[in-house]
């Protein structure tokens, strides 16, 4: 498996730029800043959200767990909550 590949917002402006030069580099980062705020207020929401041929963003319920503090032993309870669980398109599957 190869190592993880970080794109900054930044960076996709610029890559959105780069493919539209009548945009302003600005205007690009202002499109993608709405676009991922409008994700993470959906699911915020608890709604679903898909992107066709990328895939899609939903939360999941993880329920309580106990787990160990490896410094002391000691054994605690965390508590239940929500995930953001992402399940990828036909088009990012592996064989």
């Amino acid at each position: 498996m190869s190592a993880a590949v970080v794109v900054l917002k930044k960076e996709l402006a610029r890559r959105l730029q780069s493919r539209f030069p009548d945009l302003l580099l600005v205007d690009c980062e202002e499109v993608v800043g709405v676009v991922f705020s409008k994700m993470a207020e959906e699911l915020a929401k608890g709604n679903r959200v898909e992107l066709r041929g990328f895939g899609s963003f939903f939360l999941s319920r993880r329920g309580p767990r106990r787990f160990k503090n490896p410094r002391t032993g000691e054994e605690r309870l965390l508590p239940g909550g929500w995930q953001v669980v992402f399940r990828p398109g036909k088009g990012l599957r592996c064989v």
